[in-house]
């Protein structure tokens, strides 16, 4: 990796985490609800090589098999989450 992206993602990471330095702790109630898809299209396909293989059952030769044609990849997730207090200890100080 070059020096000036590992520079840059370090600045980035401490610039995200300056929020997060002095806050009181929360105990409510979060929902949160991440869709997202993608798409890609591979123009070529390297071709697949074995090596040798020899098993009790058979023996395999090595070789190459040569893939024509391009490749379409099609993915999407859904990610939930949900925060939910536990009541019980909420009246409780917090402790160190």
């Amino acid at each position: 990796m070059r020096p000036r992206t590992v520079l840059a993602m370090i600045m980035l990471a401490s610039l995200a985490s300056i929020p997060m330095i002095e806050r009181d702790a929360r105990a409510d109630f979060d929902f949160t609800l991440s869709m997202g898809m993608n798409a890609r299209w591979m123009r070529a396909i390297p071709a697949l090589r074995a090596s040798e293989l020899t098993t009790s059952a058979r023996d395999l030769p090595s070789g190459d098999i040569p893939m024509r044609g391009g490749l379409w990849l099609l993915g999407g997730y859904v990610d939930l989450l949900a925060l939910v207090p536990r009541l019980a200890s909420a009246n409780r100080p917090v402790t160190a």
